[in-house]
């Protein structure tokens, strides 16, 4: 078996093999997303809460205005921060293992 290591190819023998491990990347996709949809909705709504109020002269196109703003402030500051603690978590696949002798 031939595996691609950071000093180049390698060969080792299948023997030799416990376990084969796939790198998947990062999680940083999925935090991100999972940390910008609900800070979208809320931004949405506080931005629309905050356009519509009648007592500091809202109406309801600044009420969605204020909307638009929140939900993309809000996903935007929540999904960068998701995404960044993603970044920091790898995720691997476990894709062989070789089995004991006296398993069946």
């Amino acid at each position: 078996m031939f595996v691609s290591t950071e000093s180049g190819p390698r060969a080792l023998a299948v023997a030799n093999v416990d376990s084969v491990w796939i790198y998947r990347g990062t999680a940083a996709p999925i935090l991100g997303l999972i940390a910008a949809l609900p800070c979208a909705v809320f931004g949405g709504a506080v931005g629309g809460f905050v356009g519509g109020d009648p007592d500091s002269q809202g109406s309801s196109g600044k009420a969605a205005l204020f909307s638009i703003i929140g939900i993309l402030v809000g996903g935007v500051v929540c999904g960068s921060v998701g995404a960044g603690v993603g970044s920091l978590i790898e995720r691997w696949r476990l894709e062989y293992v070789r089995l004991s002798p006296g398993a069946t």
